[in-house]
């Protein structure tokens, strides 16, 4: 069942690729974009149903990233492929 819904509005304005999500300590990590856009991690606080930071992985990242985890108090992203992985702290 479906408890509650809220819009999520990305970073630039719903023309991102979201790849992966996680959920920790009451908050959304999103991990989006391709290798020909721009990519990031938008991260949503859910009690307030609001973006809260943005950390941009353009500079960071050779690849697309894919998927992420939470590892300690770090997040961990992944790349396409899963060649690179990436810990950012949150």
């Amino acid at each position: 069942d479906v408890i509650e819904r809220f819009s999520v509005k990305s970073y630039d304005n719903g023309k991102l690729t979201w790849q992966g999500v996680k959920i920790y300590g009451g908050f959304a990590y999103f991990v989006w974009g391709t290798t020909s856009t721009t990519s990031g991690v938008e991260v949503y606080n859910l009690a307030e149903k609001r973006r809260v930071a943005f950390v941009p992985l353009d500079n960071i990242m050779l690849g697309e990233p894919e998927d992420c985890e939470i590892y300690g108090n770090k997040l961990l992203v992944v790349d396409e492929g899963g060649r690179d992985a990436y810990l950012i702290e949150v």
